[in-house]
């Protein structure tokens, strides 16, 4: 059975204030909501600024079970702390939250004695669960029940529970969670038809040493183990979808996306840049639409681009006089593709190009093949038998 003890709260524009007097009547009423949300189903949180009275694991492990993954910042401050509202001291004023309307960040009073132990101190935990809804949407609910009550509550066990109000609020807000179908693993399924039909659209190496590889719809990350590859659809984690034409990561460690006719930058740190996507032929000097791939070189540090049989040095000052080159330079007179589907390097600075099943290592200036190429991507690549 769970033990309840009530505390009544006045919550004005997401204020949290323990009077600690015992509310007098429960009421029964429907949950509220404030009307702003997040428009995404992902959203994520920090500890931008951690409480000095708990230890920092405790305090993580606090929120990471309270949100357990919410855009949100965390911020644990005494009195005046530059967002209009002021703390008070101990007691009165536990903590506040805003509206998603408003960047959803909870604060909390850094002057109270916060706990991880619901026997003494005030409970971070029940505090926090209760915050979050504001920082999602919700507004207060009359049901006594509803996690989202006015009233600081106590529980037993190790998890609050929530009420079927406060899940009905979050529906209202987010709408109901989608039913997966159980299916076969996707990745034996992916790496059967890498084996089956070797190629890849485009690849790059990360500023960490992530190597990303696009495929169709569907990019997945090289590991050291190649039988896992967790392909993931490109359209969840960037504003576009596949196919690509080509990628590359400049010495900066800024990652441009190119389809078609427009191309797209994301930073190392991973965020878009504003303004894309934009032209081709408008954001990069003299370069063709549609390129097959492209390659920053370290060994003179210049990016090339690949169009069916040509290739060329790329320079912001337009056109230079003795590009575009046929690749059948970079391969010497030897056996060579009609083009070029991908190109990319690794961290340590080996380069390679690749076409249908085959890939190529490049090395040297002016850009020249390796012995002992081509070899196959199926089986380098994809471990495959």
């Amino acid at each position: 059975m769970i033990v309840w003890r009530w505390h009544l709260f006045y919550f004005l524009s997401g204020y949290l204030i323990n009077d600690a007097r015992t509310e007098p009547g429960l009421r029964a009423k429907r949950y509220s909501i404030e009307g702003s949300y997040w428009g995404k189903s992902i959203i994520t949180y920090r500890l931008k600024q951690p409480s000095q009275r708990m230890s920092l694991s405790q305090q993580r492990e606090v929120f990471a079970k309270a949100f357990a993954k919410a855009n949100i910042d965390i911020v644990f401050a005494a009195g005046d702390h530059e967002d209009g509202e002021p703390f008070d001291g101990k007691g009165n004023i536990l903590a506040h939250a805003f509206f998603p309307r408003y960047g959803g960040d909870v604060h909390f009073d850094e002057d109270e004695m916060w706990s991880a132990n619901k026997s003494k101190g005030v409970d971070l935990y029940a505090v926090a669960v209760h915050e979050i809804g504001h920082s999602l949407g919700l507004k207060h609910s009359a049901n006594h029940l509803s996690i989202m009550a006015p009233f600081y509550k106590q529980y037993t066990g190790n998890v609050m529970h929530l009420h079927q109000d406060d899940i009905q609020a979050v529906k209202r807000l987010y709408g109901s969670p989608v039913k997966i179908r159980k299916r076969t693993n996707s990745n034996y399924i992916w790496r059967s038809e890498l084996c089956t039909r070797p190629f890849l659209d485009a690849v790059t190496t990360l500023k960490n040493g992530t190597v990303l590889a696009f495929r169709g719809n569907m990019f997945f990350e090289f590991k050291t183990n190649r039988n896992q590859f967790n392909p993931k659809r490109i359209i969840k984690f960037f504003p576009f979808d596949g196919p690509l034409e080509a990628v590359t990561t400049d010495r900066h460690g800024n990652v441009y996306f190119f389809k078609k006719d427009i191309y797209w930058v994301m930073t190392k740190y991973g965020d878009m840049m504003t303004g894309y996507p934009k032209k081709i032929s408008a954001g990069l000097t003299d370069t063709p639409d549609g390129i097959s791939a492209a390659l920053y070189y370290h060994h003179d540090g210049k990016p090339y681009f690949f169009k069916k049989s040509y290739f060329w040095q790329y320079s912001r000052h337009g056109k230079q006089q003795k590009w575009p080159q046929l690749i059948a330079a970079i391969f010497e007179g030897k056996d060579y593709p009609p083009e070029i589907d991908a190109a990319f390097q690794l961290h340590n600075n080996a380069s390679f190009l690749f076409y249908r099943d085959k890939y190529w290592k490049v090395s040297g200036s002016p850009m020249r093949i390796e012995p002992g190429y081509p070899r196959s991507l199926a089986k380098d690549w994809f471990n495959c038998a």
